[in-house]
């Protein structure tokens, strides 16, 4: 069940936009609510498009070693632009919402392949 959770959780992260929600480590903040996320220390992200966009919380465990996302609370990314397939560790990405330029996730310790946002 966990196995199917993190594979369907990785597909989505490469396959959605790098708008894509991937956690927080904070309670959840409506998107109406623009100061409350503020307070919490996040970010208002406009969205761009039909990308979702809303509160932007930073996570505690910004810049951890990783080897797959379930280590991360937001998104075990690898550094710089690699092909899928390499292996490698990487890094516990610093915001709830997956929102630089290109990301590529890690799945037990695999590249997933670059997503960038356009």
């Amino acid at each position: 069940m966990l196995k199917s959770f993190l594979i369907t959780l990785v597909a989505l992260l490469v396959v959605l936009p790098a708008w894509t929600m991937a956690g927080s480590a904070h309670d959840p903040v409506e998107q109406a609510d623009q100061s409350e996320c503020e307070e919490q220390g996040g970010k208002w992200e406009v969205p761009e498009e039909a990308a979702p966009g809303g509160c932007n919380l930073p996570t505690l465990d910004a810049g951890r070693v990783c080897n797959d996302s379930s280590e991360c609370q937001s998104a075990c990314i690898a550094e710089g632009s690699m092909l899928p397939g390499v292996q490698t560790t990487g890094f516990c990405y610093g915001w709830s919402l997956l929102q630089a330029d290109c990301v590529n996730p890690i799945s037990s310790g695999i590249t997933q392949g670059s997503t960038c946002d356009d």
